[in-house]
């Protein structure tokens, strides 16, 4: 069976702040050991467990996945979507 995962923060469509990082965090169970895990946001891999989503981000909501293989190599995963505030994009400084 694959691994259960569950993603426990951030939290579904919450609003997370360009320049601002948050520490991701998941739940995984599985009926034999968990061997290897891994995030992606909007498809794309981050290095461990903190993500900032940049200024020069567009998107209005993205998708965060977690991913675990458990030792007899099957992958489970969770994903969330979340709001994406990008003051930089969507304000415009006034002259």
């Amino acid at each position: 069976m694959p691994p259960t995962v569950s993603i426990t923060f951030p939290e579904e469509d919450m609003l997370l702040k360009t320049g601002t990082t948050y520490k991701l965090a998941a739940e995984t169970s599985s009926s034999s050991t968990v061997t290897s895990s891994w995030w992606e946001v909007n498809g794309k891999g981050i290095t461990g467990n903190s993500y900032t989503p940049s200024t020069s981000e567009k998107s209005k909501a993205l998708t965060i996945t977690h991913y675990a293989v458990n030792q007899d190599g099957v992958k489970g995963s969770g994903s969330i979507q979340v709001q994406l505030a990008n003051p930089s994009v969507y304000l415009t400084p006034p002259f």
